[in-house]
């Protein structure tokens, strides 16, 4: 679980589960939309960790599940047509190796708009159908 030294592994395969941990789940039984962040959102990679690891060292109380790499939304249109690509990118912690993050590009950018509460709301609808629960949040 511990980077001891390891570099970045940015080789993520479509068939890799990055896990996520929530708080909230709707009426529905799935994640609810305001535990998905736009820009950011951290995941644990399957390559370097297990499902609870996620949960470590303060939330072990929340809930948490999984999707694969090749289930971020990458069909996201700004107002201005210009298609908004998703990556997701290992950012490794001194405690946590299997850290990642994803992050909006747009024109090969990172994109973090100010505004776009219809864009945002569109990414995390998508991410939430894709997120299969392994445990709920107590």
């Amino acid at each position: 679980m511990y980077r001891n030294g390891r570099p970045e592994d940015q080789c993520f395969l479509p068939e890799e589960k990055l896990f996520l941990r929530f708080q909230v789940v709707s009426d529905d039984g799935k994640v609810d939309v305001s535990q998905i962040k736009f820009y950011g959102q951290s995941v644990n990679r399957e390559k370097y960790s297990k499902p609870y690891y996620i949960l470590f060292p303060n939330f072990f109380h929340w809930g948490y599940g999984y999707l694969h790499v090749r289930e971020i939304p990458d069909d996201i249109r700004g107002g201005d047509g210009i298609p908004i690509k998703f990556k997701v990118e290992h950012e490794p912690l001194e405690e946590n190796y299997s850290h990642s993050s994803i992050y909006p590009y747009k024109s090969g950018k990172q994109y973090n708009p100010s505004r776009g509460r219809k864009i945002k709301l569109e990414y995390r609808t998508k991410m939430r159908e894709k997120i299969r629960i392994l445990k709920n949040p107590d």
